[in-house]
């Protein structure tokens, strides 16, 4: 999965927020027992600041209703 810009995330649908943020989480872990072999070492940052954009986002929906 790769980076998810803000403007995209203020068009989706919460549900699709969470089912994103879900799949990300999975692809974290995964990229964590790779990395004992130190491949993809920029992955994990990109993914990790994926993951708060969406945390972000659905707060301020939520907050917004």
């Amino acid at each position: 999965m790769a980076i998810i810009k803000k403007r995209d995330l203020t068009k989706m649908p919460e549900a699709e927020m969470k089912e994103k943020l879900k799949d990300l989480r999975m692809e974290l872990m995964k990229n964590y027992t790779q990395r004992a072999s130190h491949q993809n070492t920029g992955k994990a940052k990109e993914i990790r600041r994926t993951v708060a954009r969406i945390l972000t986002a659905l707060g301020k929906k939520q907050t917004k209703q």
